[in-house]
């Protein structure tokens, strides 16, 4: 298993910790819920399902490592920490996008006019409020589980000694 020194019994705890964390967060990206609180429900329902897990991105994007005694996360796309802690976005209206929200108002044969209000409004930039759909962090369970590995790390070292 491992050795007596400290060092070894923290970077075994941490690789413990890692595993707890990334199966936590495969749950939570599965039942939508962290911690025991939903997350915030989308404001336009999207029929192939939803974003946080349709294309499965940002789920497949997060890394657990156990770095000496201490558990890294990291996630390859820049949008991860926005959805972990929610928070706003300030976005410039181009006209770039005054072009395709005219085309997309067109394409709807001007029935849908919110892309025509898109198109005229006099805003130059919109702000983007992205509520909070934690997936990654420590929670009371994880204590727990993280104290039962230590359990039984230490029944472990009385059986030997």
């Amino acid at each position: 298993m491992m050795g007596l020194d400290s060092r070894s019994i923290e970077h075994e705890l941490a690789r413990k910790l890692a595993v707890i964390m990334s199966n936590e967060t495969e749950e939570a990206f599965k039942s939508k819920v962290w911690n025991g609180v939903r997350w915030a429900p989308v404001r336009v329902p999207n029929p192939k399902g939803s974003l946080m897990i349709r294309d499965s991105h940002l789920r497949n994007s997060l890394s657990f490592a156990a770095r000496g005694n201490v558990v890294a996360v990291s996630s390859s796309m820049p949008y991860a920490s926005l959805h972990n802690e929610g928070g706003r976005v300030v976005v410039p209206v181009t006209d770039k996008m005054r072009r395709y929200w005219w085309w997309q108002y067109r394409k709807s044969g001007g029935r849908d006019v919110r892309y025509k209000a898109m198109a005229l409004s006099r805003k130059s930039q919109w702000t983007i409020c992205v509520p909070q759909r934690q997936f990654v962090g420590v929670t009371d369970e994880t204590d727990r589980q993280l104290e039962a590995q230590l359990d039984e790390m230490l029944g472990e070292l009385d059986i030997r000694i």
